[in-house]
């Protein structure tokens, strides 16, 4: 049944949640995971704390959504690109950084998810914290693919092979 607004149930939860990740980017970007409040992120959505609560149940969960989109957005496309420039190591490493340069430039919204995944890998550096798993896993993924790689490069001859990896 459509709600007052004309909207279905499912699109008014999914404005909601757009707005909410929208808010919480900007501040855990902005001003950092610890110093941001759920509060603050509701007020700026033009929700209530519950709301939060009842979509992510907590702002961890709010950033753990947030870190999945960057993976999907920018890590999966970057590992993909790398895997699919064929065997020269030269086009695997151009496709690396050209797409990783492209997904992280081209929508204001992926700039941010790759500045909240610099941010919060240092911000979560050193406390065991499932974001910070998260974080290392996603990272992981990046540095296997441009190990890889290099190392591929180095034994075809194309890279040096003087220079540890």
């Amino acid at each position: 049944m459509p709600a007052r607004t004309g909207r279905t149930k499912k699109e008014q939860r999914e404005i909601s949640v757009a707005k909410l990740l929208e808010a919480a980017l900007g501040f855990f970007v902005t001003e950092g995971y610890r110093a941001t409040t759920i509060e603050r992120i509701a007020n700026t959505a033009g929700l209530t704390k519950g709301a939060v609560y009842f979509y992510f149940r907590s702002k961890a969960g709010v950033l753990m959504q947030l870190l999945e989109r960057a993976d999907e957005s920018i890590i999966d496309p970057t590992v993909q690109a790398t895997d699919k420039a064929g065997p020269q190591a030269t086009n695997r490493l151009v496709a690396f950084m050209h797409t990783l340069s492209l997904v992280t430039t081209e929508r204001p919204e992926r700039t941010a998810l790759s500045r909240l995944v610099l941010l919060m890998s240092l911000e979560f550096r050193g406390t065991g914290d499932p974001i910070e798993k998260c974080l290392d896993k996603m990272m992981a993924r990046l540095d296997a693919a441009l190990t890889d790689t290099v190392e591929m490069g180095k034994k075809r001859g194309e890279f040096r092979r003087d220079l540890e990896t």
